[in-house]
């Protein structure tokens, strides 16, 4: 039987848009594909002992550390050593008053592109600054609007959520969960765990942080993987 004048159009109509798309998929050519370098992992070369000069900022600072580890030794008389860490740039010093504190976010050995977040503070009489985890260990509460103190351990931070108290230089907990209620509940099934801190370092006019300790993941993922347990369970 003869084929309709619509059904003839429908059938033009859609072999030219079967031709269109073959042009269009083919305009695009070969794809090329992935090297085996794009997934390659980047590794940071730990140097025994780094120099820097001034000024650093905070996107150029390991690249410069480590082009002057590799220069000769003694080739710059203005050049300040480093003592063996993962050092990362966190702010200026003129930055951080007395009493204050930064939250900042840093790399890693694990996390090159950053991520970590810390308080930077100076406190003390002798406007001392240290570095710690922005979560308290215990529940991952803020520790951005904890109250510092003094004992006679040390410079302190106490949570706001549920007062634990712990030293902001060693990151020893001095007062676990304190009091009766809720706390008193908590403490028959959480063990006392420390807060980490990380070493701190002032070069030309610039706040270094250690952060060799850090661990893989970032600070929410740490933190469950790294809570305290529940007594009695592995």
């Amino acid at each position: 039987p003869a084929i309709m004048p619509a059904t003839r159009q429908a059938l033009v109509l859609t072999a030219l848009a079967a031709v269109a798309c073959v042009l269009f998929v083919s305009s695009f050519g070969a794809q090329p594909q992935p090297t085996l370098q794009a997934f390659q992992p980047s590794i940071r070369v730990q140097r025994p002992c780094m120099r820097m000069s001034a000024p650093l900022s905070r996107v150029n600072t390991r690249i410069r550390a480590m082009d002057a580890a590799a220069s000769p030794a003694g080739s710059d008389e203005t050049e300040k050593e480093m003592p063996p860490g993962f050092w990362e740039y966190a702010l200026r010093e003129p930055d951080l008053g007395r009493g204050a504190r930064r939250i900042i976010q840093v790399a890693t050995p694990f996390a090159p592109q950053g991520g970590k977040k810390i308080i930077v503070a100076r406190v003390g009489k002798e406007g001392d600054i240290f570095a710690f985890d922005y979560m308290c260990p215990h529940l991952g509460v803020s520790l951005a609007d904890g109250k510092f103190g003094v004992t006679k351990e040390g410079l302190t931070i106490e949570c706001s959520q549920h007062k634990s108290v712990f030293n902001i230089e060693s990151g020893k907990c001095e007062d676990w969960l304190p009091g009766s209620g809720w706390n008193a509940l908590q403490r028959m099934v959480t063990p006392a765990c420390n807060l980490l801190t990380y070493p701190t370092l002032v070069r030309d006019g610039n706040i270094f942080v250690d952060m060799s300790k850090a661990k893989v993941r970032g600070s929410f993922e740490e933190w469950v993987e790294d809570r305290p347990k529940m007594k009695g369970r592995k």
